[in-house]
């Protein structure tokens, strides 16, 4: 087995575990309300600095609110502007009592 052989198996390892963790990152991101894309590809470049690097970087809560709002997992509360759950009767924040959603007529 020559040295280029060598080098060339450690490369195809050192880049598939490396695919691997961008993944991983892209997961984590989407999970804390950043983007997965723009982590995935920093961490292709960086490796596990980039990692470390989000780890460290706080959650950013109005993008969660947001993405969970779009997947009607969640609402906005009409008189503070929070997200809520969906079927909730009154906010958890403002205490207000608010309608639950009216469900949608298909035609």
């Amino acid at each position: 087995m020559g040295l280029d052989e060598v080098v060339n198996s450690l490369f195809g390892i050192w880049f598939a575990a490396n695919t691997i963790l961008a993944f991983f990152a892209g997961f984590i991101a989407a999970a804390r309300g950043r983007s997965e894309g723009g982590w995935f590809i920093l961490t292709l470049i960086f490796g596990l600095v980039a990692i470390l690097a989000l780890a460290l970087y706080p959650v950013d809560e109005d993008k969660l609110a947001a993405t969970k709002v779009r997947r009607k997992r969640m609402r906005w509360c009409p008189f503070c502007l929070r997200a809520i759950a969906t079927r909730a009767k009154k906010c958890p924040y403002c205490h207000s009592a608010v309608e639950p959603p009216q469900p949608k007529e298909s035609t």
